[in-house]
């Protein structure tokens, strides 16, 4: 995904990983709620490794393909821009 916003972007980016402890603290210290970062890193942890869940529903729910993931980066480049 990365490599994809730095080639629609022109410039070379790089991805750094935040340990999850940090990544936690950080959204408590934002208000994120306790509960809520116990949960959804729980969840990071059970899925790491696993390959992502593709199924039609994007389709099934537009009533179209899905567009491509660079071509919804290049439409929104400038959310990307800083």
């Amino acid at each position: 995904m990365v490599e994809t916003i730095g080639s629609v972007l022109g410039r070379t980016l790089r991805y750094e990983e935040v340990p999850a402890d940090v990544a936690a603290k950080g959204m408590v210290m934002r208000g994120f709620p306790e509960p809520f970062v116990g949960a959804l890193m729980n969840r990071y942890r059970r899925l790491a490794g696993l390959p992502g869940l593709v199924t039609d529903g994007v389709a099934e729910v537009l009533g179209r393909p899905p567009r491509s993931y660079a071509d919804w980066v290049a439409d929104n480049v400038a959310a990307f821009r800083n």
